[in-house]
């Protein structure tokens, strides 16, 4: 009886089934990776036009808000330019609280709440409220203007209460008639100078009698022009 030949182990069925087994995996994994760059690929793609829908996004956001910003303020100006222009003065010069216009007079006024002395007064406020009358006859409307300074006072019985402590009155003829800027310039240490000048000035006796003596010396009219 003659012995069988043993097939060689690379032709039996399962070395074969093996070999065929670790072939799909090969090929599976293949096209597997093949599939896994391409989502990757697609998902860069959609993450860089997302950043760049992002950025145009802002893009368009910052220009409307501009866009928004410049009809605002053009909106403003407009109602700004409405207003009549003792509104405007007042507006535009923090140094007075308030500003009034009637028969060519324009009032310009200031409570004074950080009080330090009645020279001081005198000298500061005095000047700082007529920087504010210079801008007033700018409208030709304006025939006169009177500046009105008030602090709180106290009254016998200690009480509290706002009334007014210097007033004066310029009217345009006389303001036209001076050199404004070297008048400005001197008036600047020298404020008496516009009390002098003023077609009318009154302060209160209280206040004057506590002047500093060589600025009281000054003023030509006492207490009252």
């Amino acid at each position: 009886m003659k012995e069988k030949t043993k097939k060689p182990f690379y032709k039996r069925w399962w070395f074969i089934a093996i070999c065929a087994f670790l072939a799909f995996g090969v090929i599976g994994t293949i096209f597997e990776s093949e599939e896994s760059k391409q989502e990757r690929a697609a998902e860069e793609v959609a993450a860089e036009q997302k950043r760049i829908d992002d950025r145009n996004a802002k893009k368009e956001a910052k220009k409307l808000a501009a866009e928004e910003e410049k009809r605002k303020e053009a909106a403003e100006k407009e109602e700004y330019e409405k207003l009549p222009f003792y509104e405007r003065l007042k507006k535009e010069n923090e140094y007075i609280d308030d500003a009034t216009f009637s028969d060519g007079k324009l009032t310009i006024s200031k409570e004074i709440k950080t009080y330090f002395s009645d020279t001081h007064t005198m000298k500061d406020d005095v000047y700082e409220i007529f920087e504010v009358m210079e801008k007033g006859f700018k409208d030709e409307s304006v025939n006169e203007v009177e500046a009105i300074l008030s602090t709180t006072l106290h009254n016998e019985q200690g009480k509290e209460y706002v009334d007014d402590i210097v007033k004066y009155r310029y009217s345009r003829d006389n303001f036209k008639e001076l050199d404004i800027s070297n008048f400005k310039f001197y008036s600047y240490s020298e404020t008496w100078r516009i009390m002098n000048q003023a077609d009318h000035y009154w302060i209160r006796p209280g206040i004057y009698n506590n002047i500093d003596p060589e600025y009281r010396s000054k003023l030509r009219n006492s207490a009252t022009k």
